[in-house]
């Protein structure tokens, strides 16, 4: 026998984490660019035709919108961490529906030790794991390390996240590197913190990337 338990999102006695009702509700992303996750009646928008971002594929299940906001915000600052199962499984739900190309290991994006020591669990690495189990995909978390702290990437402007990103990841491989990986993360926003690890991951000599995150945010700016 299943016991049922409230809805984390209306209380709503059921069997899952979220009802199917919350569930239909969630602000998923529909119609967007397959590498920016940008607003888009094509596959890929002009912007990241003229200039790409140093990924291949973008999984993204939903707009930075209510009640994800406030689920990704619990989850991070609130101890919040049964949200992961959950979270992973619709960004393995997204991938699985746009067909992406399951890569051979997930790499977190890493957080420097003292904010890690802060916060008690880096939540990209939370997330790794369910994505992992749902997928039976390996995961290189100390493939990568940041180095540089700098500011919280929250509340700085586009121009500001990208000089506070740059120099701030170094990636360590073995000699039988990935052909592929999937940076996997909360959040992306500009995707300066992307790009930046993207890059150094190029360095190693992979070539496929990958990201996948639980939400994009909306606004006019563009990762570039």
């Amino acid at each position: 026998m299943y016991r049922e338990f409230p809805c984390a999102l209306c209380g709503e006695e059921g069997r899952r984490l979220v009802c199917s009702a919350c569930c239909s509700d969630l602000p998923r992303l529909m119609l967007v660019c397959a590498r920016c996750g940008l607003p888009s009646h094509n596959s890929v928008c002009a912007a990241c035709l003229v200039n790409p971002p140093r990924w291949q594929h973008l999984v993204a299940p939903f707009s930075f919108a209510y009640p994800i906001d406030k689920i990704i915000h619990a989850f991070k600052y609130s101890g919040a961490i049964f949200w992961h199962s959950f979270l992973a499984a619709e960004m393995v739900r997204r991938g699985l529906t746009l067909k992406v190309p399951i890569p051979d290991v997930l790499i977190p994006v890493p957080m420097h030790p003292r904010r890690l020591a802060d916060r008690g669990f880096n939540q990209a690495l939370e997330l790794a794991r369910g994505i992992g189990r749902e997928m039976d995909v390996p995961i290189l978390a100390g493939a990568t390390a940041r180095t540089e702290s700098g500011l919280p990437q929250v509340g700085l402007s586009a121009g500001k996240r990208w000089q506070n990103i740059r120099g701030a990841f170094t990636a360590t491989l073995s000699d039988a590197a990935p052909r592929s990986v999937a940076i996997v993360d909360d959040i992306l926003t500009t995707g300066a913190t992307a790009n930046e690890l993207a890059q150094v991951l190029r360095r190693t000599g992979i070539k496929k990337i990958q990201v996948w995150v639980v939400a994009r945010t909306q606004g006019p700016q563009h990762q570039g």
